[in-house]
Order: structure tokens, then C-alpha cells, then sequence
């Protein structure tokens, strides 16, 4: 396999809306269960990234019945439990067959409410490990 060319991943400064908005122990607490959660969910995910048949890399967008759609863009949000959303533009559409698990995971950046508690102004930036699927030819 030739080396996977990832985008450039910068652990993120935390720029707090108000000064209570800083993530602290108890998101690092909301994050480590997510973490903990996600590694036992083995399928393809939306956050994951996708090693197409040209070598590109890209980020699961959305996750279908059968199907999974990359990401162009966009920002993921982290479940408390685990999962992702992202919100962006989408690309691509392959049957979930076609993905093969490569045993890698990949750090990438995502975001999460504060505390657990949505609203406007109320996230926080997060580091969590991702599956690498690579489609088969």
C-alpha cells in the first residue's frame, strides 16, 4: 500500500465563547466514555476515513442503509455515545460491502457540547480516534 496522504491534523486552540465555556474534566470525561464507546461499534462511521481506489483519503459523511457518503468539508460533531454527525457538503457514495476495516485508526478533529448541554456557543474542540476502511477493488 502506498503512504496515505491525511490532511494535516492541528490539535485545536480552545476559543471560549465566555469565559465557563473551557473544556474541562467533566467534557474529558464525556469525551473518554465516546471514545470508549465508539471502538466497540465495528462498522464503518461517520468521522471515518476512506482510502479510496486512486490512493485519496476522505472522511465518512454520512452513513446509509447500505451505503456510505464522504464528506467534502464540513465539521463532525461527537456524540456523547460515540457517533458522529457532520455537517458539510457530501461527495461520493459507496456500497458498505466494498469497505475493508485496515486495522489503522487515525486521530481527527471534531467538536462536542460543553457539559453534554446543546446551545449556541456551547462547543468544544476534540481529538478522537477513527477507523481507516479502504475501499476494495
Amino acid at each position: 500500500m502506498n503512504t496515505l496522504a491525511f490532511e494535516h491534523l492541528t490539535v485545536p486552540t480552545i476559543v471560549p465563547v465566555t469565559d465557563d465555556i473551557v473544556f474541562d474534566e467533566k467534557d474529558a470525561s464525556i469525551l473518554g466514555f465516546a471514545i470508549k464507546w465508539r471502538a466497540t461499534l465495528m462498522k464503518p462511521l461517520v468521522g471515518d476515513y476512506c482510502v479510496l481506489l486512486n490512493g485519496e483519503v476522505r472522511r465518512i459523511g454520512a452513513v446509509l442503509h447500505d451505503r456510505v457518503q464522504l464528506a467534502h468539508g464540513g465539521t463532525f460533531h461527537l456524540h456523547d455515545i460515540g457517533t458522529m454527525s457532520h455537517s458539510g457538503g457530501r461527495a461520493d457514495v459507496f456500497f458498505k460491502d466494498l469497505l475493508i476495516d485496515t486495522g489503522l485508526t487515525r486521530s481527527v478533529s471534531c467538536w462536542m457540547f460543553h457539559h453534554g448541554h446543546s446551545g449556541a456557543g456551547r462547543g468544544v474542540d476534540a481529538i478522537v480516534p477513527c477507523r481507516v476502511w479502504e475501499v476494495a477493488p
